[in-house]
């Protein structure tokens, strides 16, 4: 209830620019650029994904209205996750509750600024790769058309031209590693080129070596070696994890490009940092899907389910669902052999904001598991993001159709 008052004496307080004894006052300098330096200023800052900077008094008094609104409807800092797996993931968003009444408590009280002596020194953001200095960074220099396994085609030398506008199939591109053995990959970011058109970006991996059952996995869209989508973060994996490079293989790049009205030449990359020893474990990234969507128009909650059975006991690191705009919510379950069930995530949906959800250690299920996702979609006039509620929605790559994948990330041993 404090908080809510607080909420709606955001507007008058700004208007009459009110100020509380400086003793009492929650103060920008002591209690809240400490919080917003936690919670806000990798994105808010020039040249990452959020619309405007949060770095100064200044800036964050100028948005306070907005800041208010969006923390007590707990959109911000990102974090879709339910309630009740508070606490259960390792790189989880949400803003603590003391946290967040010191924000709303400040706005009410007219943003005091306090003595500029107390502001916390300014963090020094890597410059250019957030992952630090890459090993090595790849840049396609192959433009492979609309297949995933395409032949060469002649691209611009200045990159991929993107159509100013229409709607753009997803386009690939490669590049070739020539490492004479598999590298184990430590860290990795993915880097689009021409960043206001690029919607997301696929890495995959064709490994002359591969399985017709490996390559199929990622045709299907079930297995990938890295990417970035709206919200998504560089990838650093702890102490004796890593992804594997195999020896040999090309690097293949899917684009999904949003046309602007501008023109762009998109060339993007991949910054890879390597371990100097093989990790004790293999991260791998599969996926659960459901192919035969079918959406009828007008519904607000249609479910769909997709499952797997773990043929041997897996330890799962990570969970990414992976819907568009008529994403309601999903939800991962595991079915246990003996009879038993439970819920491993429960997520609100935004195709604005797609999390991934990181375990702080592997989670083992036994062989025999059933592991089922369960989602559901508004495909109603009431959703705002949804592009058109009177068609029937099937299974596509752009964004006004729709896809259900539950990405997980597993590992297994490493054995030389």
């Amino acid at each position: 209830m404090i908080a809510q008052l607080a909420t709606l004496a955001v507007t008058s307080i700004l208007a009459a620019d009110g100020k509380d004894d400086p003793a009492e006052a929650v103060t920008w300098s002591r209690d809240i650029a400490p919080i917003v330096q936690r919670n806000c200023e990798e994105c808010h800052r020039p040249g990452q994904v959020a619309p405007f900077a949060l770095q100064t008094f200044e800036q964050a008094k100028g948005w306070a209205e907005m800041i208010g609104s969006v923390v007590e409807e707990q959109r911000m800092p990102p974090w879709n996750a339910t309630e009740e797996f508070s606490g259960v993931f390792a790189n989880e968003r949400a803003l603590p509750r003391k946290d967040k009444q010191l924000i709303l408590d400040w706005i009410a009280q007219g943003m005091p600024r306090g003595n500029a002596a107390e502001d916390p020194a300014p963090i020094e953001w890597p410059e250019g790769w957030r992952i630090g200095e890459p090993d090595v960074v790849f840049t396609v220099d192959e433009f492979r058309g609309e297949r995933l396994f395409g032949q060469a085609q002649p691209m611009d030398e200045r990159g991929f031209e993107v159509p100013r506008e229409g709607v753009v199939d997803y386009k690939y591109f490669a590049v070739k590693t020539d490492f004479a053995e598999d590298k184990w990959i430590k860290a990795l970011e993915v880097k689009p080129g021409a960043v206001d058109v690029v919607h997301h970006v696929l890495i995959f991996v064709d490994d002359p070596n591969a399985t017709p059952e490996e390559r199929q996995r990622q045709l299907d869209f079930r297995s990938y070696l890295a990417g970035a989508a709206p919200g998504d973060l560089p990838a650093t994996y702890p102490e004796g994890y890593g992804k594997r490079l195999p020896a040999g293989s090309t690097l293949i790049f899917q684009l999904h490009y949003t046309p602007n009205g501008k023109e762009r030449f998109d060339r993007s990359g991949l910054g890879l940092i390597f371990w100097d020893e093989t990790p004790l474990f293999e991260v791998v990234t599969n996926g659960i899907v459901n192919l035969r969507l079918d959406i009828p128009p007008g519904v607000d909650d249609h479910e769909v389910r997709a499952e797997e059975t773990l043929v041997k006991d897996t330890g799962i690191v990570a969970f990414s669902p992976h819907m568009h705009t008529r994403g309601k919510d999903f939800r991962f379950v595991a079915h246990y052999p003996d009879g038993g069930s439970e819920p491993l995530l429960a997520c609100n949906y935004d195709f604005n904001w797609q999390e991934v959800y990181i375990l702080p250690d592997p989670l083992f299920l036994p062989g025999g598991t059933r592991l089922e996702c369960v989602g559901h979609y508004d495909n109603s006039e009431g959703n705002p993001n949804n592009p058109d509620p009177t068609e029937r929605v099937t299974w596509g790559d752009q964004s006004f159709e729709e896809m259900f994948i539950g990405y997980y990330d597993y590992v297994v041993p490493v054995t030389e």
